[in-house]
């Protein structure tokens, strides 16, 4: 019984040393990249090229979640911090050209790109558990805002445009348009802002020390701004 005594008095000690030792450290900065929903816009569009529409180029592609996050641990178990992010995603076709049904040959339409940029401003709540020595696991909520817009810019010809758009009015049985909207003209330039709320339920976080200070990070989410993301973190 003694020993046994014994026993888990000396566990508890090294419990404590362990919580202490990763309780020293109550600023964590973490830098990472990952992936959302933004990252299915990555591909080649030239087999959409048809006898009705043919580009020289044309494809999706996307600028994966830059991130950028830091923690202050109010207790061993809990932690508070700040984090903000970056991505983007933009579908674009050079030397686009539309069948001309009347003559049966193809007018150029120019060139277009639609990008569509977030960045984001959050509150990230922990829970860390499972700590010993340098490995730290963590679950959470993340909070904030994303600041979002489309962006368009093209080189088109308005006429072509016009031809097109009329076309497709046409098949879908509804009245032919009469003028162009004022941004629907050749050198297109136009930016739509809005700002959308941003709530992300941290599933399952993991950190692990290569050094007492700095480690690497890997995050299993749900929401935005990334669904997984992997990355440096340096606690001090």
């Amino acid at each position: 019984m003694k020993k046994i005594i014994v026993m888990l008095f000396a566990f508890s000690i090294i419990g404590n040393v362990v919580l202490a030792q990763n309780a020293d450290f109550k600023n964590n900065i973490n830098v990472h990249l990952g992936a959302s929903l933004f990252s299915v816009f990555n591909a080649n569009l030239e087999g959409v090229a048809n006898d009705s529409v043919k580009f020289s180029s044309a494809g999706l592609s996307n600028v994966p979640t830059i991130g950028l996050a830091w923690d202050y641990g109010v207790s061993r178990r809990f932690s508070i911090g700040i984090a903000g992010s970056y991505s983007q995603a933009k579908i674009s076709a050079n030397d686009l050209e539309v069948r001309n049904k009347n003559t049966g040959g193809f007018d150029k339409l120019g060139n277009f790109a639609i990008t569509v940029p977030r960045t984001t401003f959050a509150a990230r709540f922990l829970l860390h558990y499972g700590n010993k020595g340098k490995i730290d696991c963590y679950s959470g909520l993340r909070l904030g805002i994303g600041l979002w817009s489309v962006k368009l810019a093209a080189d088109l010809d308005p006429e072509v445009l016009t031809r097109v758009i009329d076309g497709v009015e046409d098949k879908l049985g509804l009245p032919a348009g009469q003028e162009l909207p004022a941004f629907l003209t050749d050198k297109v330039k136009a930016k739509v802002p809005f700002v959308l709320p941003q709530v992300q339920l941290i599933i399952f976080g993991l950190r692990g020390y290569v050094t007492n200070n700095i480690g690497l990070n890997f995050e299993l989410a749900a929401g935005s701004p990334h669904v997984a993301a992997v990355g440096l973190n340096y606690r001090f």
